[in-house]
């Protein structure tokens, strides 16, 4: 029997972000388990496989997925498309691209490459609506991340609760932690004593989609909870290894909050292991958080997300103090985690994506909202990252909307 064949192109120079430790190797695993009696799955690490062998499987393979986007995966991909013109289809896992415009795509020389038979895999619907911003009925669809079988598992079994907040990512302003100080102050004042530990370092990246730096955040958050008193409530350890941290430091049951309007927050893993820990959430309505409402509502309290000033997107402080008083005092009973999101069930759905029909002659159509980015792109060429002028960018509206931005600035 012919067996059809799908190639799976993974690297590690994606780990140096710690949430991709875990998605890379969760994506690498569901298509793995795709294989059957008609369907061949071979992974091939582009960071250790010399070209010559990629290539010679991949003009074998009927698909090519795309795990991550590097500077190695993008030169991989030129060759096999365009020098030597694979017919194969891609299957492309977006991450942050959805939210960017595709742009580094663009730039790298590969969407030129994409037809309309290609495939797009998204983490969440808002993801997924911004990818739509750029392409125009674009194939593929949205298929949740998670974790192995094993950890979703053992995640359940987490101590008993308390009344405690924590967040555990990277210390950014895309993060709006300051709000949440400035929500404790509220508290504070109301008699309403809370401690919050923050796990995690300040990743100095600030606004790069609006070329903005921010070197002195965390330092801002020190002098907040100098300026209101609150050095027993706000408490910063550091970059805790994430063994340690779930563990060890979070034994007990606490309260994950994460207000956040970053620009990638595609899906969330820190805020799923709480879901799967049967805690207590506060989250942004926001990117990826939005779709945890229909797998665990009784578990989160949503804050919106609204336009701040030149240093991007916030939520109102009383919403959060409003949305910690909820909290404090909701009861969740522990359940079963989702059948969506084991590891057998991302498997199917990748395993239907490959059915996809296809067709002759099929452009990838791009958006005038995406052709309008990239030629902003080009002005902005001598820097590295930047694609809007600030936040008041009228295109950066357009996809802030689709990631659910509340009103316009």
């Amino acid at each position: 029997m012919n067996q059809n064949l799908t190639i799976v192109l993974t690297s590690t120079q994606n780990y140096v972000w710690s949430s991709m430790q875990e998605i890379i190797p969760h994506i690498v695993r569901c298509w793995e388990q795709t294989k059957d009696s008609s369907h061949q799955v071979e992974v091939i690490d582009v960071d250790t496989t010399p070209l010559k062998s990629i290539a010679k499987q991949c003009w074998q393979a009927q698909n090519i997925v795309i795990t991550c986007f590097n500077f190695q995966i993008a030169s991989t991909l030129r060759v096999l498309k365009k020098d030597m013109g694979i017919p194969a289809r891609l299957i492309f896992h977006l991450h942050n691209q959805a939210t960017i415009a595709l742009w580094p795509l663009q730039e790298f020389g590969l969407l030129p490459l994409f037809t309309g038979n290609d495939l797009f895999i998204s983490s969440s619907t808002r993801d997924w609506d911004s990818l739509k911003q750029s392409v125009d009925s674009p194939k593929g669809g949205v298929v949740l991340f998670s974790l192995s079988e094993q950890e979703l598992n053992t995640e359940t079994h987490a101590a008993s609760e308390e009344n405690e907040l924590y967040f555990a990512g990277r210390i950014s302003r895309q993060k709006n932690l300051h709000s949440i100080i400035e929500a404790l102050h509220i508290l504070n004042q109301k008699k309403i004593s809370i401690k919050f530990h923050i796990f995690g370092d300040e990743d100095f990246l600030g606004s790069p989609n609006m070329g903005v730096k921010d070197p002195n955040y965390k330092e801002e958050l020190v002098h907040l909870v100098q300026k209101y008193n609150l050095h027993d409530s706000v408490i910063f350890h550091g970059k805790v290894d994430r063994t340690e941290l779930y563990q060890s430091k979070l034994k007990t049951r606490k309260i994950f909050i994460s207000p956040s309007a970053h620009s990638d927050e595609n899906f969330g893993i820190a805020a799923f292991r709480s879901l799967c820990r049967g805690e207590r959430l506060i989250l942004s309505d926001w990117g990826g958080h939005t779709d945890y409402q229909q797998y665990f509502p009784s578990q989160i309290e949503y804050v919106d997300i609204i336009p701040h000033n030149e240093n991007g997107l916030t939520c109102k402080a009383e919403q959060v103090a409003n949305a910690i008083m909820k909290t404090l005092t909701k009861n969740v009973s522990p359940f079963p985690i989702p059948s969506q999101y084991f590891e057998n069930n991302i498997s199917k759905q990748y395993f239907q994506l490959l059915s996809t029909p296809t067709e002759a002659n099929s452009p990838l159509k791009l958006t005038s909202l995406f052709n309008k980015i990239i030629e902003r792109r080009v002005q902005f060429k001598t820097h590295q990252t930047k694609i809007f002028h600030d936040y008041h960018d009228p295109l950066a509206q357009e996809l802030f909307k689709a990631y659910g931005l509340k009103q316009q600035v």
